[in-house]
């Protein structure tokens, strides 16, 4: 019998079981798919290795640097940032409208997080981020430029269903000196991953899902079609909440809510000319889109302009794609690689995240909750590490 099992290799998971491997406890990891990282993956496509999931690392995110010491996976300076967090200017393009930075609703909406995250409290959890704008006063034009920001660098479902208490909560736990998404890693997030599950070897079985929990009297039996059963003294369960909807046996809780995303790489048919912008920001069907290489771009799109690529066939969505490359960056478009995801970014609704948002984490017996969603962090890399360490504590700290 193993001291613990992990059920899922995201980075959660991953650094879960790094950690208590680290610390002389035989774990086992079940992963479902045929890949470590989970939502984060850095394929190569066109001849390049481009981020099809988790990208960005802030300077604050000490957990994340520091499993990355430990496993040896280096992290380089950033070219660009997120948004206008980057070391080098972006253009904005919302609203038909051009600028260099944004300004007005969305400086005091960065204010009132400021606030909120610092002094609110569960009684103020009543208000969308929709609903303070509208309050506010902000036009259709200042609305626009904050869900388009939002979708970029927070989360991905429109600001009419997003608490504004829950936005400052994770708004709080990111910030700090140092949290423009300064670094990437050099070989990539899913070379992240990969470097941790190369120090678990063998300890990570793929193709392997969880199908139901079972307490037993001295552990946990986890239920893995394509193996037998795996006995343990406790159990992590690092998936999403839609994922952990469909294991039997655990706590039951929401399912939450998920925006949509889809990251690209863009092909070009010649070099980029040297007056094109590094990065754009726009409320188009290329989201956030930036100097990937001399002839690609790498694009991140949530919210609303992500929901009608994903309506789309794919030529009327190449088409859309086509024409925004070629307004924003002069260029022409050859190709387009492009991952979709469904559920992305999970943020909570007024009063979700104080009635059992904020207790997913809660251990339930010998089973212990890791995974982005049970930190002040979901949809982050960051979270994602803190609650695998955290989980992990649990288990160490009980025996």
């Amino acid at each position: 019998m193993h001291d613990a099992v992990v059920v899922g290799a995201g980075i959660s998971g991953l650094v879960a079981a790094h950690r208590l491997h680290a610390e002389g406890a035989d774990v086992v990891v079940l992963e479902g798919s045929g890949r470590v990282g989970g939502r984060v993956w850095t394929p190569t496509a066109a001849g390049v290795r481009f981020e099809a999931g988790g990208e960005a690392v802030d300077l604050v995110n000490e957990t994340l640097r520091t499993v990355a010491g430990e496993v040896g996976a280096e992290l380089r300076d950033s070219e660009v940032g997120w948004g206008d967090h980057g070391p080098v200017p972006v253009t904005w393009h919302v609203g038909g409208r051009t600028f260099a930075r944004a300004a007005g609703a969305y400086l005091r909406l960065g204010d009132e997080l400021d606030r909120l995250g610092a002094e609110a409290a569960p009684a103020d959890d009543s208000l969308t981020v929709a609903d303070w704008l509208a309050a506010e006063g902000a036009p259709a034009h200042e609305r626009a430029v904050c869900e388009t920001a939002i979708a970029i660098t927070a989360a991905t479902v429109p600001l009419r269903l997003m608490s504004l208490r829950a936005l400052a909560v994770k708004h709080a736990a990111r910030s700090g000196a140092g949290d423009g998404s300064e670094l990437r890693f050099a070989d990539g997030a899913g070379g992240f991953a990969d470097r941790i599950a190369a120090g678990l070897g063998d300890r990570v079985l793929l193709g392997r899902p969880a199908g139901a929990v079972r307490a037993t009297a001295d552990g946990v039996e986890v239920e893995s079609p394509g193996g037998g059963p795996v006995r343990a003294g406790r159990a992590i369960i690092a998936v999403p909440l839609h994922a952990r909807a469909h294991i039997r046996g655990l706590r039951a809780t929401p399912v939450g809510r998920y925006g949509v995303a889809v990251k690209s790489l863009f092909v070009l048919d010649a070099d980029l000319s040297d007056d094109a912008p590094a990065a754009v920001i726009t409320d188009s069907v290329i989201g956030y889109t930036y100097r990937h290489g001399p002839r690609t771009l790498g694009s991140f799109v949530g919210s609303t302009p992500a929901a009608w690529l994903l309506r789309q066939p794919p030529p009327i969505a190449d088409r859309a794609v086509a024409e925004a490359v070629r307004a924003c960056f002069g260029a022409r478009l050859e190709r387009v690689v492009r991952v979709s995801y469904r559920r992305s970014y999970l943020i909570f609704a007024p009063g979700e995240l104080d009635s059992w948002g904020s207790r997913l984490g809660e251990p339930d017996g010998r089973v212990h909750y890791a995974g982005a969603e049970t930190s002040a962090l979901p949809s982050f890399m960051e979270g994602a590490a803190r609650a695998g360490e955290r989980a992990a504590g649990e288990v160490l700290t009980a025996g």
